[in-house]
């Protein structure tokens, strides 16, 4: 999560990505291991991510932004993790 006035300083990241290449067509292709987004769609709690992978295809993910939002860890939370 970036800052909304100054989006070079990171407020907060989840613990793991929320999106990386695990499926046959993610991992294998033009560009293998590569995942990317390309837009998004929000109806509610729900989001629709829109991403490209292995720059060959392009797929479409759904997240609940909840969940996405109670994930994240502040810098703070981290080193203290630590």
């Amino acid at each position: 999560m970036l800052d909304l006035d100054d989006p070079s300083k990171v407020l907060a990241r989840s613990v793991e990505p929320l999106l990386e290449p695990v499926a046959p067509y993610e991992k294998t292709g033009f560009f293998g291991n590569v995942v990317f987004t390309n837009g998004h769609l929000v109806d509610g709690d729900t989001i629709t991510l829109y991403y490209g992978a292995s720059d060959e295809v392009i797929c479409g993910a759904q997240m609940s932004i909840s969940e996405i939002l109670s994930g994240l860890k502040t810098a703070r939370e981290k080193v203290l993790a630590d």
